[in-house]
């Protein structure tokens, strides 16, 4: 089950929510003269938002939400998401991570890398939200097929479009505008994002496995 049936009189960590903002600044080059003219600040309004806050640190008038966006396009060229795309929230055998046209073109020493990572995470910005009658759903262009594809409804967060919001009625997460509240994630899903979120936090670098312990 991927959303609670039965959902709590509170915020949680991946609840879908509507009624926000976003606020991006936009820049060229960073302003070390912390030139005021040298931003543009785009304001938008997203359909849908997910509580990316822990379940004990919403409040305070400050949560942190990211966007729910449409699947990209590439993710229908691999047969194994078109099957179902939540498959992308886990961990994925080496083969089964690529399209099959973009592995038939990986090279021996490239295959064999991958062969040797093993299973991972793939896409690790990424965390896909199951189909839901309360999701409207929109089509999508598809390259490999040259026409669009129609009636999808499942979403998607990317962890990098992240971000703040000051709101007056969030004091903690049962003192919150709930109203605003569409969906909640099950335990186990939420452990899914939890997971993966952390992984693509915690990952080390290349360059400091030789001085860090994992």
């Amino acid at each position: 089950m991927f959303y609670q049936e039965k959902q709590d009189l509170a915020l949680r960590f991946g609840d879908v929510i509507k009624g926000f903002y976003i606020a991006t600044p936009n820049i060229k080059n960073p302003d070390l003269s912390m030139n005021k003219d040298n931003y543009k600040l785009d304001i938008g309004i997203s359909l849908f938002y997910v509580v990316m806050s822990p379940c004990c640190s919403i409040g305070d008038k400050v949560v942190s939400l990211a966007p729910l966006l449409h699947l990209r396009q590439s993710f229908f060229l691999n047969p194994e998401f078109k099957k179902d795309f939540t498959r992308i929230n886990k961990i994925v055998e080496p083969e089964k991570k690529f399209a099959p046209e973009i592995w038939k073109k990986f090279s021996p020493e490239k295959k064999q890398q991958e062969l040797e990572e093993g299973s991972t995470y793939t896409v690790l910005e990424v965390f896909i939200y199951d189909n839901h009658p309360l999701l409207p759903p929109y089509e999508i262009y598809s390259i490999k097929e040259r026409e669009s594809i129609k009636n999808i409804n499942h979403y998607m967060i990317d962890f990098r479009y992240s971000f703040r919001t000051n709101c007056d009625k969030i004091n903690s997460p049962e003192q919150c505008p709930l109203g605003s509240k569409i969906l909640q994630l099950s335990p186990q899903t939420r452990r899914e994002l939890r997971h993966k979120m952390s992984y693509f936090y915690g990952r080390i670098a290349d360059e400091d496995r030789q001085f860090v312990d994992e």
